[in-house]
């Protein structure tokens, strides 16, 4: 359904405002890692509040944890392979980053509480979730013949269209146009995007573009990471403002990465509600990472 009103005609995989399930992840899983990232800045603001204040935080708290079930249990009923795959990794990675940053230790009394209320909210998520439709695309996976598999094949002709403009690439938004002489899949119908965000951009862009863009992804990434990195280095009682800042760059940065590994295999960044939401956490990681503490501290 379309909004929750609107039945399509044809198809039954249409998600909320979106016509592709994938794409419907795609932005979830650019949320998910924003509310882990705001359950960390909450925990940590418990150390630095009086009691009072503390508890008066306590419903934010519980907002942002119900909106964490909800966004994965609607991760899990869109049935994206490519998206629930990328979230749980970015997850695995994220999780324990928190944890030190909060606790500064990975495993303690307080951080263990913090891992249960993950697991809680995984468990209660997997309990709203009807899997008996889902099971199926993922053990699809495991059975299908991958030489047969219409992406793979689709990868081996964008390839090949690539080698035909090494330099200019055919031009931003002409993959539909430009694919066909190329295409060697026998189904009929109209492949509008290569289902692979990096693919389809150095078969536009070309050489130099690709490259281009492949490098500001890389800077993003190098500038977030490292911010991180010295936090989990500094003194985290001299300079709380850093700890806030690495804990928001894990949910930012871990929605850009998430998008990023989703991009073997989808075109999220070819839907204009995703690559807007994708590029405001680029210059969220940037802005936050600018921060440098005083001297004194």
């Amino acid at each position: 359904m379309i909004y929750g009103f609107f039945k399509p005609l044809y198809s039954s995989s249409f998600m909320g405002p979106y016509v592709n399930r994938n794409n419907f992840a795609g932005y979830l899983e650019m949320a998910l890692p924003l509310c882990v990232a705001l359950l960390g800045v909450l925990s940590l603001e418990q150390r630095y509040l009086h009691r009072g204040e503390a508890s008066s935080r306590m419903h934010l708290s519980l907002l942002v944890l119900a909106s964490l079930v909800v966004i994965i249990a609607a991760l899990w009923v869109s049935g994206s392979r490519g998206g629930t795959i990328s979230a749980a990794l970015i997850m695995i990675i994220q999780v324990p980053l928190v944890i030190s940053l909060v606790y500064k230790r990975l495993f303690g009394p307080k951080s263990l509480a913090l891992i249960l209320v993950v697991v809680a909210a995984l468990a209660f998520a997997a309990n709203m979730t009807d899997w008996s439709k889902i099971s199926p695309r993922f053990e699809k996976v495991f059975k299908s013949d991958l030489s047969q598999n219409i992406r793979l094949v689709l990868a081996k002709d964008v390839w090949q269209m690539t080698t035909k403009f090494p330099f200019t690439g055919s031009g931003l938004g002409t993959f539909s146009k430009a694919y066909p002489p190329f295409k060697t899949i026998p189904r009929q119908g109209l492949f509008v995007h290569a289902h692979n965000d990096y693919l389809e951009f150095l078969a536009e862009m070309g050489w130099p573009g690709f490259l281009m863009l492949m490098g500001f992804f890389a800077w993003v990434l190098w500038r977030g990471g490292g911010f991180i990195a010295r936090a989990l280095k500094s003194k985290r009682g001299r300079d709380p403002n850093m700890i806030y800042r690495a804990l928001l760059i894990t949910g930012t940065m871990g929605g850009v990465s998430s998008i990023l590994i989703h991009g073997l295999a989808d075109f999220n960044l070819r839907i204009p509600a995703n690559a807007l939401t994708f590029f405001v956490l680029c210059g969220l990681t940037i802005a936050l990472s600018s921060y440098k503490p005083s001297r004194r501290d």
